[in-house]
């Protein structure tokens, strides 16, 4: 079951027409119901505004020229807008979007309660995303050069053109960050490259943080083994764009774990195997919600460079070949990313049951990062989707972080 469940997850995210096919199939054969087309889904202003919170959506043009849309819930009920307030900046991970820090609603989700503590929020949007699929020139739909982008560029161009706009507009000197997943990477790759943002972030809490240095689970090794096989096969397809989101993607996660569904023990077991999961702990009503949001889409080159970092056991730049890597970088390998560099005070909360962000890829970072401490959230099985939707993520995680910018704040 484990083998075919990850197979499944494998099939969908990097075969198209696989997923066509078990769409037709789920919704033919099995019967299984239709959801709502993209255009009906409520984007970010409609889920926030909903529950009485101002909700503001900027556009961003980076400095090589993709467009992004920000989010920004400035005050809440419980704390109008006003200017002067400290500001937090959250970042999702791969195949995310700023949405999936609001769907829970204020007495769950981060930003809300953030907002509701008196703090200033802006959420990203990684470029090639729901919310930042455009381009100043290149077309994403006919050009692959719009594709041709890793988590490096999105923290390179992306998170620091955001940082800079979020602290223009609101008159600060310096933000906290939060990133979770991948955007806990990106917080790495910035302040390891890009110095001055060691002064423009004041604070880095990471959750689940994700370097390549520790991983080692099934799923993990399941594509170390064949990540070079999945790569020929995106290559000589064509393929550019991984899950972006779409109704079928939406029927096809709908239809798999939604209670009633035939192969929901499928969905149960992939997500056991590849984020970790426990019934217990994990709100899966709202992860099924998530689905209409989720996947919002990556470039191929983002997950080729994390199964980069995955073969090369560190956090490097992406590996363009031998002849490549000697033009950008005047060596035949990638550098590393000199994590020495990050100065910033960062704090790492890693899951004991998360198998994507271990908790000694925190651990280890310990030694490498000048200004760091890890803690783990503490339940014992806490996945790296729980995170986001943990049925009682606020006792577990949400007030732990609202004590640490506390803390932080403080010391300043």
């Amino acid at each position: 079951m484990e083998k075919a469940a990850i197979l499944l997850m494998v099939l969908f995210t990097f075969c198209g027409k696989f997923s066509e096919f078990f769409d037709l199939w789920t919704t033919t054969v099995l019967h299984e119901k239709d959801v709502t087309s993209t255009e009906d889904i409520p984007d970010f202003i409609s889920l926030v505004s909903r529950h009485g919170y101002p909700a503001e959506e900027h556009q961003i043009t980076t400095e090589d020229g993709y467009v992004l849309h920000v989010h920004r819930i400035p005050g809440s009920p419980k704390s109008p807008p006003a200017p002067g307030k400290p500001v937090v900046y959250i970042q999702h991970g791969i195949l995310g979007a700023s949405v999936l820090f609001v769907l829970g609603g204020p007495d769950k989700d981060l930003a809300y309660i953030l907002a509701d503590a008196g703090y200033d929020v802006w959420l990203g949007n990684a470029r090639g995303n729901t919310y930042s699929r455009s381009h100043k020139i290149l077309s994403p739909d006919t050009d692959r050069r719009f594709w041709q982008f890793s988590y490096h560029e999105i923290a390179i161009y992306d998170v620091s053109a955001a940082i800079d706009y979020a602290l223009y507009k609101t008159d600060r000197k310096s933000l906290v960050y939060i990133g979770h997943s991948m955007g806990s990477t990106m917080s790495l790759v910035l302040l390891s490259t890009k110095l001055e943002y060691n002064d423009k972030v004041h604070l880095v809490i990471n959750l689940a943080t994700v370097c390549n240095r520790r991983q080692s689970n099934y799923f993990v090794n399941f594509f170390k083994d064949n990540g070079w096989l999945l790569k020929s096969l995106m290559t000589a397809g064509g393929m550019t764009e991984i899950m972006p989101r779409s109704a079928r993607y939406s029927r096809l996660f709908h239809n798999m774990c939604s209670d009633g569904s035939a192969l929901q023990e499928f969905c149960v077991s992939a997500l056991r195997n590849t984020t970790g999961f426990d019934p217990d702990v994990l709100d899966f009503k709202l992860l099924v919600e998530a689905f209409t949001h989720n996947p919002a889409g990556a470039s191929a080159q983002t997950f080729v460079h994390f199964y980069q970092n995955m073969i090369a056991g560190r956090l490097q730049m992406y590996d363009h070949g031998v002849m490549g890597n000697l033009a950008r970088y005047r060596q035949i390998t990638p550098p590393a990313y000199n994590l020495e560099n990050v100065v910033t005070p960062v704090v790492m909360i890693y899951g004991k049951g998360d198998p994507i962000a271990p908790p000694e890829e925190s651990l280890d970072l310990l030694g490498i990062l000048k200004n760091a401490r890890a803690e783990s959230v503490p339940h014992d099985n806490f996945g790296h989707m729980d995170f986001l939707w943990a049925k009682n993520v606020k006792r577990l995680l949400q007030d732990r972080i609202l004590e640490i910018i506390s803390e932080f704040s403080e010391r300043r």
